[in-house]
């Protein structure tokens, strides 16, 4: 049984919202081996690994604190038995959607920008109908993703205490740890994460970037850059198909914050009866998601029911999140009353 490991980037969102998300269920993720768990409890795994100190202030970047517990692949290493406080008993009340919807719409971008109206009709009614779809001939170079595979990989596959020296901090949620985590009674997702703002550049936190391996650093960076161009360019597209003058949407994300989401979920004897990352909704503007393996979970929700989502090679799944369709919601209104934004 393999791990699964997977890579999600959002487009920037306005400073003002970094907290924003509406309650409106757009979509999750069952079990995929991801990258979001912390400090280890020696409890649980054996010797402890300290967590850094608070030695900073919290930053406007800062978003998710959470409260220190074990590390998974560490758990994952060390027995077979899942601890109580992974397993989710709702997770068999759930449906899954077998082959009811099919898969997810697949939109090429290269299409896009040649003007193809076909191209940007099967946008439209992807964005209106799901919420999510696969985007092929994106534009991002296969090299680069696949460098950002390899440092991904090699990352997760260091000593824990390796990894430890990039821990998040109690007060936020960037480096390696796991997010979300308020109550010593909540039940955890079964995965790792490193998460990393990489926009705006001159508000970076490095010490939160690996250095090992060493070329991490450069393929972050670089990585980063195209899949801003690539959603910046689908965001051009959508903003057309709804009437919206392009410029105007874009400027909104200028001065936003770009994250990085790597996930790590380690093989589970009982994998039907945990998740990886637990139902949610992206608050984000636009996540482009790649997978980094072939291990399989990826879900996302429609009409009630859960739809298995069979990523293509070399693709961007992605997830129109909450803070973009509040921001276009507002420009449409604005264009319809002839109006002024804010």
């Amino acid at each position: 049984m393999a791990p699964a490991m997977e890579l999600g980037g959002s487009l920037p969102f306005p400073k003002a919202h970094q907290l924003a998300a509406s309650s409106k269920e757009v979509g999750g993720s069952l079990p995929v081996p991801d990258v979001q768990q912390p400090a280890v409890s020696s409890e649980e795994v054996g010797d402890s690994v300290p967590v850094p100190d608070v030695e900073e202030a919290s930053s406007p970047l800062e978003v998710g604190g959470s409260l220190p517990v074990p590390n998974v692949q560490e758990l994952a290493a060390v027995s077979e038995d899942v601890s109580a406080r992974y397993i989710r008993p709702e997770r068999e009340l759930e449906q899954v959607a077998e082959g009811e919807f099919g898969q997810i719409p697949v939109i090429d971008m290269s299409k896009l920008v040649g003007g193809d109206d076909d191209e940007s009709a099967r946008l439209h009614s992807a964005c209106k109908e799901w919420g999510f779809f696969q985007v092929i001939n994106h534009g991002v170079a296969e090299e680069v993703i696949t460098k950002m595979t390899e440092n991904i990989q090699e990352f997760f596959s260091l000593p824990l205490e390796e990894k430890m020296e990039y821990a998040q901090l109690p007060t936020g949620m960037e480096g390696y740890g796991q997010a979300f985590v308020f109550s010593e009674k909540q039940t955890l997702d079964w995965g790792d994460m490193l998460f990393i703002n990489a926009t705006p550049i001159n508000e970076r936190r490095m010490r939160f970037w690996p250095t090992n391996p060493s070329s991490f650093r450069e393929t972050l960076d670089k990585y980063a850059a195209e899949v801003e161009k690539a959603a910046r360019s689908l965001m051009v597209s959508m903003a057309k198909n709804l009437g919206v003058e392009p410029a105007k949407l874009l400027s909104l994300f200028d001065d936003g914050v770009q994250s990085l989401r790597m996930n790590y979920y380690p093989p589970c004897e009982q994998a039907s009866k945990v998740t990886g990352i637990a139902p949610h909704a992206d608050g984000t503007g636009l996540t482009l998601l790649t997978r980094l393996n072939q291990a399989q979970g990826l879900q996302v929700m429609k009409e009630g029911k859960w739809v298995p989502i069979d990523p293509l090679p070399g693709a961007f799944i992605v997830n129109i999140g909450d803070m973009l369709e509040v921001m276009i919601s507002k420009l449409i209104s604005i264009v319809r009353n002839n109006s002024f934004l804010f």
